[in-house]
């Protein structure tokens, strides 16, 4: 999770183990936790009934802003950014460190 952008919220995320392949992210403020979801899309399948599955996030690490996001699965890296006020996790890109060798830095 990461601190929202008054620095008092919190959000946290996870993914959804469907066809839909969303990102989760739950706002949680001094009255609770929102238990409605923002839904962001993932480029990496993550469905054990679909097509090219992935197994499931082996870490997902915020930048110490809070506005990026790298998820690790396997041999995979997705690269996000994160919007703070809203929740929201905008692709970036992903990279196959079975292919390339080279490391991004968030």
């Amino acid at each position: 999770g990461t601190r929202g952008k008054n620095n008092k919220d919190v959000w946290i995320v996870a993914r959804e183990y469907t066809a839909d392949f969303n990102y989760l992210s739950y706002h949680i403020t001094n009255a609770g936790i929102d238990p409605v979801p923002v839904l962001s899309t993932s480029m990496v399948p993550l469905c054990w009934q679909c097509p090219g599955f992935t197994d499931g996030p082996w870490m997902m690490q915020f930048s110490p802003d809070g506005n990026r996001l790298v998820v690790t699965y396997d041999t995979i890296h997705e690269f996000c950014q994160f919007n703070l006020s809203t929740g929201e996790i905008f692709r970036f890109r992903t990279e196959d460190f079975t292919r390339a060798h080279s490391f991004a830095t968030l």
